[in-house]
């Protein structure tokens, strides 16, 4: 039968599936460490992008070969995009506990960085792998991609948070959350974005988003 064959689209499909598996699995072992997030965060985006490119890379042999080539760029742009959310959440906090009506424009404006700091983050690690740019130019390019498409850049900051949002607050999905974690979890939610960045890279080829 057709469904049986190995070039079915059922087949295809359940690659596709054991990839995000693999890709998961590889950027959890790799994150353990905390400081490495960005560079396996990137090298995720990097084979990931390559895959809904239509290429068929060597799982393994792809990503420890991104991972090597952006670890130093990527854990400089983490360290600096993790130091300025949490300058953020702290100033934030402050404003808030001190519950003067004079607190409340710098929490205003630092509210309004926050979300464009938040929204930036799935562009800066993605120009990280796609161009030889500096740090600042990564991250000034990343942030004017986010406010320039910006329902999009809602929808990347909703596929990328929304299940640590529900891991965290909703204590009675736990068990089932660890295996989404565990088998899936940054693996299916990278292929998202990168259907998302697809999108957008074929809406700016038609001259869509110029218009």
């Amino acid at each position: 039968m057709k469904f049986f064959r190995y070039d079915s689209g059922f087949w295809s499909a359940m690659e596709r599936v054991f990839d995000w598996m693999v890709l998961n699995l590889l950027w959890l072992v790799t994150s353990l460490p905390l400081v490495t997030v960005g560079a396996s965060t990137a090298a995720l985006t990097e084979v990931s992008r390559r895959m809904e490119q239509g290429e068929e890379p060597p799982v393994f042999k792809s990503y420890f070969k991104a991972w090597a080539k952006y670890w130093k760029t990527a854990t400089a742009l983490w360290a600096m995009l993790v130091a300025a959310v949490s300058w953020l959440l702290l100033s934030l906090r402050i404003c808030f506990v001190a519950g003067s009506a004079w607190f409340l424009p710098v929490a205003v404006v630092e509210g309004a960085l926050l979300f464009v700091v938040v929204l930036s983050i799935p562009y800066a690690l993605l120009f990280c792998t796609q161009s030889q740019l500096g740090i600042r130019e990564v991250v000034k390019q990343a942030v004017v991609a986010a406010l320039r498409h910006l329902p999009w850049s809602v929808v990347l900051a909703l596929v990328a948070w929304t299940p640590w949002a529900i891991t965290l607050l909703v204590p009675q999905a736990l068990p089932y959350l660890l295996l989404f974690w565990l088998f899936l979890g940054v693996g299916s939610l990278s292929f998202l974005q990168q259907k998302v960045f697809d999108r957008l890279a074929k809406a700016e080829t038609s001259g869509l988003l110029n218009s």
